[in-house]
């Protein structure tokens, strides 16, 4: 997949093609004019090199390299489908080049019949046909650019085939999974131990093949369930579930507006509509971030955590339009950490978390009117339970609910034996909550899903507590409202794929339960993971630190390709030619199962939510050292060009510059 190096460019480049798009204070002479070059910096933003009006034998809208491979484009935004006589001008361009190079015609209005029947037939195919289906996926980032060209020119280089449409790159055939709606779990506790007395848990599917999973309640007994290969129609009452959407790399809730289907996919948002695909929305500036959707009635929001590559760090709402360009973005400045989720209350604010802090945010007057202690460390997923409670799963695999009001909590459950960090809720029509968890029947076995209903008898709080008046961040600290934790019960295990991490934080946590001894274990973690992140960020090569930056000091997100190349590595399942980096074992020594995959000795060990803030608190730091010295450039285009410049002795490191 691409990656996004300009998301502010980006976001530019969207909101320009919307007024281009209406002719908004240009003609449409000006619009050609100008298109050539916003194809070049949307490529240019998703890091592919690209240059527009290029003049040599022949006029070339826009150059660019993928791949290997050179390509020459040539755009037409007309008011009527192109025809044979611009395609055969291009392929005059194209035979005046050495061989290799790929033509683009990038058709706004599409192509006459001829023109298409008249191309597949009878020469090399050396032209690849995109029309504005494909356009508006590569500019939403809803297909990427690099990978929209990698599908195309494998349906040219493998089918023969110039054209085709996107829905058709991102789609399959396949028959829907089997589900299992009678399923028992392997152990009579279940995946939820020490559940709370009022309330009960039923296992009402499992056994559907997918690494990640999301869920959206359309009724008392039907799902819609975002999976591997598309978007799942679950009816739980008569047993059976059908394709609804099939199409690769879909992730988040699916968001049910009449007849469409919207689903986020790469870094956009997609509808699907009458067998058709329509790019909606610029997203995430994150891809694959599946805990981002919330919706409000039929309108489609999400979160976009912030550009690591620009960056940009504020967090950002973004209200999904009626066609692309068309998005709301708002930023929500009040919280320092790394925010991890959203979800909407009933009363119509926003409750967004950065695992240090949980804020209401009202999107009427763009303003956050109270703050409190989160209920968890770095919940990875939020679903509200009407207009104060939201319930949420976190780094301990705790299942928790919480007044976002009053701060009181209530442990539900623990979840074992699945994947904590990849749990995903939806809340039910009848107050249920759904919660949808992966795990492994065996080992060797695939990844599976199965989907729980969660029920409580009277409430999900004993007490809600008095509701307090709307205040300003500063008369509402989060010591008003002291969180005192119930009986935790048994440590749950270390799940099979490591929790994740707390974002950074200024200085050591401030307590928020009422043990001293435990409040100054977490002082005393967070000062050590502090120590251990600086020496380590210290050691790293500087194209490791780029990673780093790149992930936001956030260690989950940074180590997480890492881990999966050990684990391919360990198992013999690595590229001919991949080795392991000599940092990664030390950086399991920290770390344990945030680095080292499972079955490794590292991995039986998951370091404190206060470690493991204290270590990225540590490499941050030590890496703002090194820019205000001046010793490293503080633009992340500049760091990156920079980093590949020839240095005498091999990689640069930090070790010289970041101490």
């Amino acid at each position: 997949m691409s990656v996004l190096e300009d998301s502010t460019g980006w976001r530019r480049l969207v909101r320009e093609y919307a007024s281009l798009r209406d002719l908004r204070a240009v003609t449409a002479q000006q619009r050609g004019q100008r298109f050539n070059g916003l194809i070049a910096e949307l490529l240019g933003c998703f890091g592919m090199s690209a240059k527009a009006d290029q003049r040599s034998i022949g006029e070339i809208d826009v150059t660019f390299s993928h791949g290997g491979r050179r390509f020459i484009l040539e755009a037409k935004w007309e008011s009527r489908p192109v025809g044979t006589d611009y395609i055969a001008k291009l392929q005059r361009r194209v035979e005046q080049r050495m061989l290799g190079v790929t033509g683009v015609f990038l058709s706004m209005s599409g192509y006459s019949e001829n023109a298409l029947a008249e191309l597949d037939r009878g020469r090399r195919l050396d032209l690849l046909l995109l029309d504005r289906g494909h356009w508006e996926a590569m500019l939403s980032g809803f297909v990427p650019p690099a990978e929209l060209f990698d599908l195309v020119t494998d349906a040219a280089s493998f089918e023969g085939k110039a054209y085709k449409p996107v829905r058709e790159l991102i789609g399959h055939r396949r028959d829907a999974p089997r589900v299992d709606f009678e399923a028992t779990w392997g152990s009579a506790a279940g995946p939820v131990a020490h559940v709370l007395d009022r309330a009960t848990v039923e296992l009402v599917a499992d056994g559907i093949p997918s690494r990640r999973s999301a869920v959206r309640v359309l009724g008392e007994h039907r799902l819609m369930v975002t999976v591997d290969d598309g978007v799942l129609d679950v009816d739980l009452a008569r047993q059976r579930a059908d394709w609804r959407v099939q199409a690769y790399g879909c992730y988040g809730s699916p968001v049910i507006t009449g007849d469409s289907v919207v689903v986020q996919r790469g870094y956009g948002v997609g509808r699907f509509r009458n067998r058709e695909l329509e790019a909606l929305s610029s997203g995430s500036s994150s891809p694959s971030d599946h805990r981002s959707s919330v919706r409000v009635a039929t309108t489609a929001w999400l979160l976009d955590w912030g550009g690591a590559a620009s960056g940009h760090n504020v967090p950002e709402l973004v209200q999904v339009g009626q066609q692309l360009g068309d998005e709301h973005v708002s930023e929500i400045p009040a919280l320092p950490g790394v925010v991890s989720n959203a979800c909407w209350l009933d009363s119509g604010d926003v409750v967004v978390t950065d695992g240090v802090d949980t804020c209401l945010y009202s999107t009427e007057n763009a303003t956050v009117h109270k703050t409190i202690a989160v209920p968890q460390s770095h919940p990875g997923t939020l679903v509200a339970l009407g207009d104060r409670q939201v319930m949420s799963v976190g780094t301990d695999s705790g299942l928790w609910v919480a007044d976002v009001v009053t701060g009181q909590r209530v442990r539900i459950g623990v979840l074992e034996g699945v994947d904590a960090a990849g749990a995903r809720l939806a809340a039910g029509v009848d107050g249920s909550v759904y919660l949808s968890v992966g795990h492994r029947a065996g080992r060797g076995s695939d990844d599976r899903i199965a989907i729980l209903r969660i029920t409580v008898f009277g409430r999900w709080l004993e007490k809600d507590g008095p509701a307090a008046a709307t205040r300003g961040i500063a008369d509402t600290p989060a010591a008003e409202h002291p969180v005192v934790p119930d009986d935790p019960g048994p440590a749950p295990s270390v799940p099979s794929a490591p929790p994740a991490p707390p974002p950074v934080t200024d200085g050591p946590p401030t307590p928020t339960v009422a043990s001293a001894d435990t409040a100054e274990r977490r002082v005393v973690d967070h000062r050590q993971g502090q120590s251990d992140g600086a020496v380590f960020a210290a050691s790293l090569p500087l194209f490791v630190m780029e990673s780093v930056i790149a992930a936001q000091f956030d260690p989950l997100r940074w180590l997480e390709p890492w881990r999966e190349q050990w684990r391919l590595l360990a198992a013999g399942h690595a590229p001919p030619g991949s080795t392991l980096a000599a940092w990664q074992p030390q950086a399991a020594q920290y770390l344990g199962a945030y680095a080292a995959p499972d079955g490794l000795v590292d991995s039986h060990f998951a370091p404190s939510p206060a470690y493991t803030a204290g270590f990225a608190y540590g490499m941050r730091t030590t890496w703002n050292n090194a820019v205000q010295r001046q010793a490293v450039p503080r633009d992340p285009v500049l760091l990156h060009n920079w980093l590949r410049q020839p240095v005498r002795g091999g990689v640069r490191s930090c070790a010289a510059r970041c101490r």
